[in-house]
């Protein structure tokens, strides 16, 4: 099969589905079997492209529409650099596979949920199949064996009519996408026997620190900095037993970063105060900020003014070069860096799909 039926299939929808495609095309390095089709679509078109009217692309699969590249290697840069601090794991539980290095993404919904080739062979299938990563949702399904087998199956549900076109009116021209019928399911599995097969992301049990050789009153002391939930006294039990106020654990956290992480407000101004490292990096390059815009709606604000008043660069590039404000997962996180003199200048020349989540991204976007 070639690519070709592709753009024959989206035209008997709308030809605005085929001419939202990029007319240049990128080189897709070849990394698993069975992605041959996925090569040949990028060397002629490199993903999608939004329009003046709208910033995302229409969507051709359900929700999903074709990545660039470049914003291709940027999400698997920013995964793969949360995957290795632990951005998932608390500190009782390690997630194993919530995103696997090795994943390589291609659609998103443009909220921070993608298609990608596991290019590793997840879940004990082979490398080369295709994964469906939603980030708040611990279920992972193989959708197909390979892109190719999966790339087929779509063109011929595009053929037999399984998607219908939605016009959103309130724009001009009207935006257009499709939307998966109820029957698209039911075809998809009879394509694609076996599939999909569902998984669960692996959680094991982290063994409790070993006591070290002082004593152990002492020791607990000391172990209270990396607390989830420490407390204002519990950093001053910490430093009055001798604890390091920047010390850092195996990924180059220090107590500054962990409160970030764990979303506990009250503690960074006491940890500032006696000395915190404001622009601290962890081994994976990611500083305070970085990790304090992921919090949740309450405390990312809170967490965020802490940093500001304590001289932290809130426009600090993260390992992908990208301002924090690019990263921030609800709007309130993005306000919060406004508040802290972040200025429209540093993000507004950033497409909307360069953003996390998509409705920060709108909102962010169509302010001023």
């Amino acid at each position: 099969m070639t690519i070709s039926p592709l753009w024959a299939a989206l035209d008997t929808y709308s030809p605005t589905l085929r001419a939202s495609f990029a007319t240049a095309g990128a080189t897709l390095a070849s990394q698993a079997p069975g992605m041959d089709l996925a090569v040949a679509l990028y060397a002629v078109a490199d993903g999608q492209l939004g329009t003046e009217q709208s910033p995302f692309p229409p969507s051709v699969y359900d929700n999903y529409y074709w990545m660039p590249l470049a914003e291709v290697d940027e999400v698997r840069q920013d995964l793969d650099g949360m995957a290795k601090v632990g951005e998932w794991d608390d500190e009782r539980t390690r997630v194993i596979n919530w995103w696997v290095p090795g994943w390589l993404p291609l659609l998103t919904d443009g909220n921070s949920n993608y298609i990608c080739i596991d290019t590793v062979g997840s879940f004990g299938g082979a490398p080369g199949q295709l994964i469906e990563f939603i980030h708040d949702d611990d279920e992972r399904l193989v959708l197909a064996p390979n892109f190719d087998a999966w790339f087929a199956a779509w063109v011929a549900a595009l053929d037999a009519k399984h998607f219908a076109v939605e016009k959103d009116t309130d724009e001009d021209p009207p935006f257009i996408s499709l939307r998966a019928k109820s029957t698209l399911k039911k075809f998809l599995a009879a394509r694609l026997e076996g599939y999909p097969k569902r998984h669960k992301a692996t959680k094991e049990k982290i063994a409790a620190p070993k006591a070290a050789k002082a004593p152990k009153a002492k020791a607990a002391q000391l172990l209270a900095v990396f607390k989830e939930r420490m407390s204002v006294s519990d950093v001053a039990a910490a430093l009055a037993a001798g604890a390091a106020i920047n010390v850092q654990d195996k990924d180059g956290n220090t107590p500054l970063h962990l409160a970030m992480e764990f979303g506990n407000d009250s503690v960074p101004a006491a940890l500032i105060a006696a000395g915190a490292d404001v622009h601290a990096r962890n081994r994976h390059g990611y500083a305070p900020i970085h990790l304090a815009v992921l919090a949740k709606p309450r405390a990312a604000p809170l967490l965020i003014a802490a940093l500001a008043k304590g001289g932290a660069d809130l426009n600090a590039p993260s390992p992908s070069g990208k301002p924090p404000i690019l990263s921030a997962l609800h709007v309130e996180a993005a306000q919060a860096l406004i508040a802290g003199g972040v200025e429209r200048a540093s993000f507004a020349s950033y497409p909307a799909t360069a953003w996390l989540d998509a409705s920060v991204a709108q909102a962010m976007l169509n302010e001023g």
